[in-house]
């Protein structure tokens, strides 16, 4: 009788334990739609940034239905105009960000071929507004020079499908979410904070486990 704990630990430990673990590398592209920038001082300065592509690359440990990655993020968004609270701006620069995250997913079973899954990361991103400044008329209003870094996490749903051995295709959506960054604005003589917002991705990549 005293054999029977054992026997139900090992059972347990069986029915607990990962069918099986792989490294994999992954190769995502993705179409951005970034929030509008904006700073809100005095003049509420407020520019539309462009939806453009975007690359990742990242290396994961896969347990079971649980997956650990490490990935490096890069975008450059340009803009499409802005505001003042005085009325409309001329714009020029773009948004450059590179961010690493570290990203944690669980994948759902599926008996269909298509397997859900869901994630989500933290991570640290660099941005670049040099050469981004905005006038109206012959006065300018904002011009920004430097980078800043800051704390960002996304969100992440998708379906993954095997295509051939240990390659899985996946197409998914996320939401990333940046802190806001303090920037010096030449115009003003002051630094300022600028809110970055949101940016929704929509992704469709390759992994290879090995």
């Amino acid at each position: 009788m005293k054999k029977l704990p054992l026997v139900a630990l090992a059972v347990l430990f069986c029915a607990a334990a990962p069918a099986y673990a792989e490294v994999y590398l992954k190769a995502t592209t993705f179409y951005s739609k970034p929030s509008d920038l904006k700073v809100d001082n005095t003049s509420a300065f407020k520019a539309s940034l462009k939806s453009n592509l975007g690359l990742s690359g990242a290396v994961g440990y896969k347990l079971s239905l649980l997956r650990l990655e490490a990935e490096l993020q890069t975008f450059s968004s340009g803009n499409s105009g802005g505001s003042t609270a005085l009325g409309l701006a001329a714009v020029s620069g773009s948004v450059k960000e590179t961010t690493g995250f570290a990203n944690g997913y669980f994948d759902i079973p599926s008996t269909l071929g298509f397997a859900p899954y869901l994630g989500a990361g933290l991570g640290y991103a660099k941005i670049d507004l040099g050469n981004f400044s905005a006038s109206q008329g012959a006065s300018s209003v904002v011009v920004f020079s430097g980078r800043a870094s800051a704390f960002a996490y996304q969100l992440l749903a998708g379906l993954q499908f095997q295509v051939f051995g240990t390659a899985r295709l996946h197409a998914g959506y996320r939401i990333v979410h940046r802190q806001d960054i303090a920037l010096r604005n030449i115009a003003a003589n002051a630094q300022q904070n600028v809110k970055l917002g949101q940016n929704q991705l929509f992704e469709i990549g390759l992994a290879f486990g090995f």
